[in-house]
């Protein structure tokens, strides 16, 4: 009924995946319109938001879908947003397209809006957006160097 293991039996199971998110990480996730999700979201890789979140998104790739909302802070290398937005969005490139809707400051690297977008708040460039989501920096300092340093930008081209 119960064989003894061997060596190579026991190399097969350590080498193994532990688990689904190890086969599938090329996936992204997809939360789709019926959704309401109340809390924070992490992911290492992209989310595709049709629903709803009530809290902060941290991931590598955002794409928010015309009915999708989040109300809280979104920080992702590549964000995409075609919805409604409010809160603070960071990211290195950001792209508003005609449907997005976002109240709250943006602060990126590279940043797209078309025509038809609405944006209430500031935005603000920075160098190296992400580097201001990292525990131990000082995200109004930083925020306050990027405003200045627009400023002179804008000093100097009217010159």
């Amino acid at each position: 009924m119960f064989k003894s293991s061997n060596k190579a039996d026991m190399k097969k199971a350590e080498q193994a995946p532990t688990s689904k998110r190890d086969s599938a990480s090329d996936a992204p996730s997809i939360i789709s319109a019926s959704v309401l999700i109340t809390g924070d979201i992490e992911s290492p890789g992209e989310i595709q938001l049709d629903g709803d979140i009530k809290g902060n998104v941290h991931c590598a790739s955002l794409t928010l879908g015309e009915t999708g909302s989040i109300l809280g802070k979104v920080v992702a290398n590549s964000i995409t947003l075609r919805g409604q937005v409010e809160g603070e969005v960071i990211g290195t490139v950001v792209r508003l397209e005609k449907t997005a809707r976002i109240s709250g400051d943006i602060m990126h690297q590279t940043l797209s809006v078309e025509a038809g977008a609405r944006l209430s708040g500031n935005i603000i460039h920075a160098e190296n957006p992400m580097s201001s989501t990292k525990p131990g920096v000082d995200k109004e300092s930083n925020a306050k160097q990027a405003h200045a340093a627009t400023r002179t930008e804008k000093a100097l081209s009217s010159t």
